[in-house]
């Protein structure tokens, strides 16, 4: 479980909580289900992360073409 707390998280992705982690490890333990360390966090298909991930990087590429529309804007109001 250590080697999984420790090790780096993909980009775009959060990192592991221990309670994840544990369920990982033990992941069909009633135990874990009775003291509540059972994640309800739903499992991502690849093909959701893929689109997560692409859908961030339109986001990240249109704030960056609305700053430069903005710059622009301002340098043209001070000629």
């Amino acid at each position: 479980m250590d080697t999984m707390m420790a090790q780096p998280t993909p980009e775009g992705e959060q990192p592991k909580t221990p309670a994840e982690v544990v369920a990982h490890v033990l992941p069909s333990s009633k135990f874990l289900r009775n003291v509540g360390l059972e994640t309800t966090v739903p499992k991502r298909s690849a093909t959701a992360v893929a689109r997560v991930q692409e859908l961030e990087l339109e986001v990240a590429a249109e704030k960056q073409g609305a700053a430069a529309l903005r710059d622009h804007n301002r340098m043209s109001w001070k000629c």
